[in-house]
């Protein structure tokens, strides 16, 4: 879901994971900079692909506000093994602020998502503020 900020994209994402909390489902909720922190934290001993694996054994991974802080390497490097992790695997659900077009997406992310972007088939929902 992309949009600007005050559209509702962090509550819809927060309906959406109690959602599948009420349906029996496993949820991990990330913002970008926890998937940073997890790599610097993980990379010291070579388990970030373990960490990574971790988080996709829940039924849906939910990353919130991408693109609202500058991406660090880190957080783009995390961002990516999650989306990679969890392609054709499990539900991911992604909010951003960044504009809806592919080309913002990749520069917000440091271009994380070129190598295989395609492959993703990302699909955007855009949110609008609501007028009065």
């Amino acid at each position: 879901m992309v949009g600007p900020s005050g559209t509702g994209r962090s509550h819809f994402c927060e309906a959406l994971g109690q959602a599948a909390v009420d349906a029996g489902m496993t949820v991990a909720w990330f913002i970008i900079e926890d998937l940073g922190a997890l790599v610097r934290r993980h990379r010291v001993d070579d388990s970030v692909s373990k960490a990574v694996s971790r988080i996709t054994r829940t039924d849906l991974v939910i990353a919130d506000d991408i693109g609202l802080l500058p991406v660090s390497p880190d957080a783009a490097e995390g961002f990516y093994r999650l989306v990679d992790a969890a392609y054709e695997r499990q539900s991911l659900a992604v909010s951003s602020n960044l504009a809806r077009d592919a080309e913002a997406l990749r520069q917000g992310l440091g271009g994380a998502l070129c190598p295989r972007e395609e492959e993703f088939h990302l699909s955007l929902c855009a949110c609008r503020a609501r007028a009065g």
